[in-house]
C-alpha cells in the first residue's frame, strides 16, 4: 500500500475517534498528563503505515521515528516525542491510551485495559467505579476505528505481536512485584 493511501486511512481512524478521550474532558488533568512525560526513550509504537503521517511537516518536527522489532518477525516504528504536540498529531497509541486493541479467537476486534498503561489511573478504576466518570462513547469510537483499521494489511500481525509483547511485560511486572512483597 502507498503512502497516500496510508494517510487517507490514518485520517478516517483519526476521525472516527475525534477529540474523544476515556474521561468526559481531558483525561490529561486528571494525571498532569503522566503518558506525556517521559524522556528520550519513552514513546509510541505507530500502527502500520502510521508513520507516513509523521515524516513531513506539520508533524514531523515534533517527533523523532525510529524502527524497531515488534516481534514474531513484525516490523514497526517508535515515535519520541518531548510531550508537547499539538493534540490533533497525536499518534494513534496516544489517542487510544491507555486502551489497547486487541484480536479474540474469531478475529474480531476487542478493546482491553493495557496491561503496560500503569502509569494511568484509569487503569486502576474498576468498571463499576467508572459508570458515570469514564466516556462511553470513547470506547465504541475506538471499536468502530479499529474494526475499519484491521481490513488493512500488516495490521492484524501487528495487533498480535504488541499483545504478546503487553503479556509478557505484565508477566515480568507482576513477578516482580510479588517476588518483592
Amino acid at each position: 500500500m502507498d503512502s497516500k493511501q496510508w494517510r487517507k486511512i490514518y485520517k478516517k481512524v483519526y476521525r472516527i475517534i475525534g477529540n474523544k478521550t476515556p474521561l468526559y474532558g481531558d483525561c490529561g488533568l486528571l494525571c498532569q498528563r503522566a503518558c506525556c512525560q517521559g524522556d528520550s526513550d519513552d514513546g509510541m509504537l505507530l500502527f502500520p503505515g502510521e508513520e507516513v503521517i509523521f515524516m513531513n511537516k506539520p508533524v514531523s518536527p515534533y517527533f523523532s521515528l525510529s524502527p524497531v522489532s515488534v516481534g514474531k518477525g513484525v516490523k514497526g516504528v517508535f515515535a519520541v516525542c518531548d510531550g508537547t504536540c499539538n493534540r490533533k498529531h497525536r499518534p494513534l497509541a496516544c489517542r487510544i491510551f491507555p486502551y489497547l486493541p486487541i484480536l479474540d479467537h474469531n478475529q474480531s476486534v476487542e478493546i482491553i485495559k493495557d496491561p503496560r498503561a500503569t502509569i494511568c489511573p484509569l487503569i486502576h478504576l474498576e468498571n463499576e467505579d467508572a459508570h458515570g466518570v469514564m466516556d462511553p462513547t470513547f470506547i465504541d469510537s475506538l471499536y468502530e476505528a479499529f474494526d475499519y483499521l484491521v481490513r488493512f494489511e500488516g495490521v492484524s500481525e501487528f495487533l498480535e505481536a504488541v499483545y504478546h509483547n503487553a503479556k509478557e511485560v505484565k508477566v515480568v511486572r507482576d513477578l516482580f512485584l510479588n517476588n518483592n512483597k
